[in-house]
């Protein structure tokens, strides 16, 4: 399953690779900021919504 992958010499594969990355690493960083919550976020739920 997993190869030895030269990307020195395949640019395309390599290109592929970065754009792969970097959209995991942007999803991880959305990921960290909906799991931090503060007090603030809690104080913005009205009431009516948390009683049903």
């Amino acid at each position: 399953m997993w190869q030895k992958t030269d990307l020195s010499t395949d640019s395309e594969l390599a290109k592929k690779y970065q754009e792969k990355f970097y959209s995991e690493s942007e999803w991880i960083q959305e990921l960290e900021r909906l799991r931090i919550t503060t007090i603030y976020d809690l104080i913005q739920v009205p009431l009516g919504e948390l009683a049903n």
